[in-house]
């Protein structure tokens, strides 16, 4: 296994900086889960699993809040590939988009980022970004990748 620094086993998620985070409200949550929210978006970072367990996966977080996750795709956003969906829980309806990421490194490939941290050490965060409807989400994904820093 390739050896790592400090910085680089340091999980990102607790050091991101990005545009899109400023001016939002921050929250520390179980689990080390970051909340970041206002009353446009909510934006969870969530801290790297390790790569032979389960994940926040918001295939299976969001239904603890009772919500549906529906019409999953992928999309290719600003060059990165990222996984979109509908968030249903009766009439309430919030759009969704997330990805894994360490620092500049981004895929949506579960098997991809696992992959990394054994061979690589890398830890990888996953980015759920959630608006109420599709255009604020898009550019507030759009924002987010303009503020990464390669």
């Amino acid at each position: 296994m390739a050896q790592a620094t400090l910085k680089e086993t340091l999980s990102f998620a607790d050091h991101i900086e990005n545009p899109l985070l400023d001016g939002l409200s921050k929250e520390k949550m179980d689990f080390n889960i970051l909340k970041y929210s206002n009353d446009d978006l909510l934006v969870y970072i969530k801290p790297p699993a390790s790569p032979f367990r389960g994940t926040h996966d918001p295939r299976f977080c969001w239904r603890g809040s009772d919500y549906e996750l529906t019409l999953i795709k992928e999309e290719m956003q600003n060059g990165h590939l990222i996984y979109t969906g509908e968030l249903v829980k009766g009439k309430d309806k919030l759009y969704t988009a997330w990805w894994y990421q360490d620092g500049s490194s981004i895929t949506n490939s579960e098997w991809s980022w696992r992959t990394k941290s054994v061979l690589d050490a890398k830890t990888y965060s996953l980015i759920n970004i959630n608006a109420d409807n599709k255009v604020d989400l898009t550019q507030a994904v759009d924002k987010y990748f303009v503020g990464i820093v390669e």
